[in-house]
């Protein structure tokens, strides 16, 4: 197959297609000039390096065969004579071959382009190491901060025990527990204890006052009776005594349950 034969087949095939050649460089992006060119066999007006992508576009565009184009394309031998002067080509143009340049025209500036992908690749990693071996540096030099440990407050061994509540007055009423206060206006010896356990066995000067609470039942001994005026839950009950004999008291929830007093040794 000869030149003028193989463009012939070209523009048979648009013409089976009904396309002009504006609706083709409308799908292909192709100028139409460059496609006149290419149906007329007027190859050398094609721009350099473009013509097998040309006849690429256009065959696929009026649904030729492109695997039989391109194999009858090689098959022409054709050499394009040497261009000396090339016409000015517009911007659109410009543009348009940039678009349809084939894949294969493209691979050359692809691989020009990698030298200087691989330098950028290879700063990048070293800035990263940089970095990370910067960070790992500083970790280390740094000193640990040692934990500061906090002084523990001593607990006082001698526990301040909370004020005696000031006995009021107020109405009798039964509860679970004894609330038993004294107000001393005397010198005078107290000892008060519960079971086996020791409240208080001092001597209270005049103006002193004391309170307890249990819950159980709570024995009492009053040196100077008369000097003591006791109170039971808040209710004032008098002076244990109207002697200075010691007395003796036994107190539960119900209140005093009887008295004793005893001479003096």
């Amino acid at each position: 197959m000869d030149l003028k034969q193989f463009c012939e087949n070209l523009k048979s095939a648009r013409h089976y297609q009904e396309l002009n050649l504006d609706d083709v460089a409308r799908e292909t992006r192709i100028a139409s000039r460059f496609l006149a060119a290419l149906e007329d066999g007027n190859w050398h007006l094609i721009p350099h390096g473009y013509l097998r992508g040309y006849l690429s576009n256009y065959a696929e565009s009026v649904g030729m065969n492109l695997d039989r184009v391109l194999e009858s394309f090689e098959d022409l031998e054709y050499i394009p004579p040497l261009q000396t002067e090339t016409e000015p080509v517009l911007e659109s143009e410009a543009n348009s071959l940039q678009e349809t340049q084939p894949a294969e025209h493209r691979i050359p500036s692809l691989l020009e382009a990698l030298p200087l992908l691989r330098w950028l690749l290879i700063v990048a990693v070293a800035t990263v190491t940089l970095l990370l071996l910067g960070g790992l540096y500083l970790l280390i030099e740094s000193p640990l901060e040692e934990p500061v440990e906090q002084p523990v407050r001593q607990q006082s061994e001698n526990i301040t025990p909370p004020p005696a509540p000031q006995p009021t007055d107020s109405s009798l009423f039964v509860v679970e527990k004894v609330n038993l206060a004294f107000l001393f206006t005397d010198s005078c010896y107290l000892k008060v204890s519960r079971d086996d356990s020791l409240f208080t066995e001092l001597i209270y000067l005049p103006g002193d006052s004391v309170a307890f609470t249990s819950a159980g039942n709570l024995n009492v001994t009053v040196g100077n009776p008369q000097a003591a005026v006791i109170y039971f839950n808040g209710r004032n009950a008098g002076n244990v005594g109207q002697t200075n004999r010691p007395a003796h008291l036994l107190v539960d929830p119900g209140g005093i349950q009887h008295s004793s007093l005893r001479n003096q040794p």
